[in-house]
């Protein structure tokens, strides 16, 4: 989870200099690594490696997630 979560903001950053599709390609790689952090905190909560989780985080996340694709466009 540390990996995937710590090449959400050096994709982005790259991504934010790129043109055409590995501007895209970077947005996705950040979108999806985001993905993998959800589903590793949604997989602890199941497995009850983890008390709780603030839902609102959550969501928030996965707002980042939305935004990372609407910019991959």
């Amino acid at each position: 989870m540390r990996r995937a979560l710590a090449s959400v903001p050096l994709n982005t950053a790259e991504g934010s200099y790129s043109r055409g599709a590995n501007r895209a390609a970077r947005y996705h790689c950040a979108a999806g690594s985001m993905n993998e952090v959800i589903a590793g905190i949604e997989t602890a909560i199941a497995f009850q490696y983890v008390e709780s989780f603030d839902p609102e985080l959550l969501d928030r996340l996965r707002m980042v997630v939305a935004t990372l694709f609407k910019n991959a466009r």
